[in-house]
């Protein structure tokens, strides 16, 4: 058994291989502060850490198992779930879905509205002034009636003022509430 303190370390050159059944690599992974759990890191400087699993010999699949229990024989997996729905008659409880909706269409006073909320109607207005056939923009701004998501004039305002994709949805669902 190798045993580690926290002050030590080990190295080593090739692969870490376990012989005979039921090993485990045990440490305070659950301490409530997470500096002072056992994590897994890369050694390579300044790099994003990434755990990769592989099949041995000529095997096409991999498999990461979370057990619900300290005792591996008495723990339940996936694959149990599986075998579980497997017998006829077992359904698993019903779940209340998750709904996302977007908001694709707003009055203009409510885009305004949603606009001046965000500080953002002056900058809107002097984008305006500055588009290149801004005259026919603001025409279009101005005397709709509404203003739809999927309006190229949306895109380029949201181009002109940095906006994300995910800003402009928001300011569309925020719209939909005034």
């Amino acid at each position: 058994m190798l045993t580690l303190d926290g002050s030590t370390g080990i190295t080593n050159v090739g692969n870490l291989t376990f012989t005979g059944t039921g090993n485990r690599i045990t440490g305070d992974f659950s301490n409530g502060l997470i500096s002072n759990r056992v994590l897994f890191q890369t050694s390579t400087a300044n790099s994003n850490t990434k755990l990769g699993i592989i099949p041995s010999g000529t095997a096409t699949q991999s498999q990461f198992n979370l057990l619900n229990s300290s005792d591996s024989a008495n723990s339940n997996d996936y694959a149990d779930y599986l075998a579980w729905l497997a017998i006829e008659g077992n359904v698993p409880e019903a779940i209340e879905p998750v709904v996302v909706f977007q908001i694709n269409t707003v009055s203009m006073k409510k885009a305004r509205l949603a606009l001046l909320q965000a500080g953002l109607l002056s900058q809107v207005n002097a984008a305006l002034d500055a588009m290149t056939g801004g005259e026919a923009a603001r025409i279009s701004w101005n005397y709709s009636n509404e203003v739809n998501r999927t309006d190229p004039l949306i895109g380029q305002l949201g181009t002109l003022l940095n906006l994300t994709s995910i800003q402009i949805d928001d300011l569309f669902t925020t719209a939909s509430t005034l």
